[in-house]
């Protein structure tokens, strides 16, 4: 009677532990991959770009973790001339182009961000896949990659981009002359990146003070590309409307305090 009341509690017994352990794969399997937050791309380029939507697995690259996203070309005509277009940091061109990546963990809460204007480690992986994009037909897709220094616990993520450059009008028709090319700035996507550097310094600073060794490491990097952002701005406040330019002020005094606190 045992051995049969032994033999009928195995069978579910076993099925249990197989479970479990399918179950445990399945979730090891979800770490070290990210699913787009949104297909959209923030910024200038999202009228031409969207992002594929599906789980992207992160690769090894030495020591650092690529995340290899793929991009698909919409339907809306350039408003700019592709052939004299260059990622930011390349040759010479009339136009400036580059993505971004800002990455978020399973609450939502941001972890990270690779400003789209930035170059070299802080940039793309390879600026060449930036060239890539910008020579896509409409509905043909790409890839654009990323280093990521420090993917534990995230999940979600959400691409960037920036344009700069200028755009030439039909000559003038007095004097022979063209008129002034029209900047393609766009301030508002600048205005919030600024802005999410500075979000990022402050959660960054709280770390720090509890002697957090990585978030004191990176805080200078951070500080770093906020200050190149708000040299631009400041370069260029003749082209803010006064709006933008009272959101700068806003964004540079709450950078300003969280330094001084």
């Amino acid at each position: 009677m045992l051995l049969k009341t032994i033999g009928k509690l195995s069978l579910p017994l076993i099925a249990l532990v197989a479970f479990a352990a399918c179950g445990d794969k399945g979730a090891s399997n979800k770490e070290g991959v990210l699913t787009p937050k949104s297909t959209e791309i923030k910024g200038d380029l999202g009228e031409y770009f969207e992002v594929v939507n599906k789980d992207y697995t992160l690769s090894k690259e030495g020591d650092a973790s690529i995340i290899n996203v793929e991009v698909k070309r919409k339907d809306a005509d350039f408003k700019l001339q592709a052939e004299n277009t260059a990622p930011f940091g390349e040759g010479t061109a009339n136009y400036r182009v580059g993505f971004g990546i800002e990455l978020f963990d399973s609450t939502g809460n941001a972890k990270g961000i690779k400003n789209a204007i930035d170059v070299g480690k802080d940039g793309v992986f390879n600026t060449s896949d930036v060239v890539g994009l910008i020579k896509l037909k409409k509905g043909e897709t790409g890839y654009i990659r990323w280093a990521i220094e420090s993917p534990a616990g995230l999940k979600t993520f959400q691409l960037t981009s920036a344009l700069e450059g200028s755009m030439p009008e039909s000559p003038a028709a007095t004097n022979g002359g063209t008129t002034p090319a029209k900047s393609v700035i766009d301030w508002d996507k600048v205005l919030d990146d600024y802005e999410a550097l500075t979000n990022q310094y402050i959660s960054l600073a709280k770390k720090a003070k509890n002697k957090d060794i990585a978030a004191m490491a990176e805080l200078p990097l951070v500080m770093g590309k906020a200050n190149d952002v708000a040299s631009k701005v400041k370069k260029a406040k003749g082209e803010l409307t006064p709006a933008q330019w009272s959101r700068f002020i806003s964004i540079q005094t709450k950078l300003a305090q969280a330094t001084l606190s």
